[in-house]
């Protein structure tokens, strides 16, 4: 007597093997006319980064948080900066004098950097700014179609990351 096979034993069977294979995708590798534009605009240090998205890190309950509607951008101009974004998320450090709650800097950047990620295909600029009471270390990722992911820590607030676009100022 043969051992009858279960068809849901093996319909499981087939859909882990090709789960895991999916999981092992590659990335193709970005082209050099691509790899080009996204050097060239955040090298130049001349762009602005429009938020669309933004996404607490951390000790918050709310996740994803649409900000069509607000002017919630990042302007870099040499190393002159300007934010204005919101901020959702729990502060380490209470804020006195009832000042603005969203992330708002106009100042110089310090410590920027710049570096290609080849692994991931995206392109980094880290750099550190301060403000009278707060400091804030910042990493925006540029992607190919100038799609970017900016990630804020502060020394007073838990981490937030910002989905947008960066495109050059004329």
């Amino acid at each position: 007597m043969k051992p009858q096979v279960q068809p849901i034993l093996v319909l499981s069977l087939i859909l882990l093997i090709l789960g895991l294979n999916s999981c092992s995708s590659t990335k193709e590798p970005l082209s050099s006319e691509t790899w080009a534009q996204m050097e060239n605009v955040v090298n130049s240090k001349n762009f602005r980064f429009d938020a669309l998205l933004a996404e607490p890190i951390g000790g918050s309950r709310v996740s994803r948080i649409d900000l069509t509607g607000y002017n919630a951008f990042m302007k870099f101009q040499g190393d002159d900066l300007q934010m204005e974004l919101p901020y959702f998320g729990q502060r380490q450090v209470a804020q006195m004098g009832g000042g603005s709650q969203g992330i708002r800097f106009e100042g110089t950047a310090t410590d920027v950097r710049t570096a290609r990620n080849e692994k991931n295909n995206h392109y980094n600029l880290d750099f550190r700014v301060r403000s009278q009471s707060e400091s804030f270390q910042c990493n925006l990722r540029v992607y190919s179609g100038m799609r970017s992911v900016l990630t804020v820590n502060s020394n007073q607030r838990n981490s937030i990351r910002y989905e947008g676009q960066i495109k050059p100022l004329d």
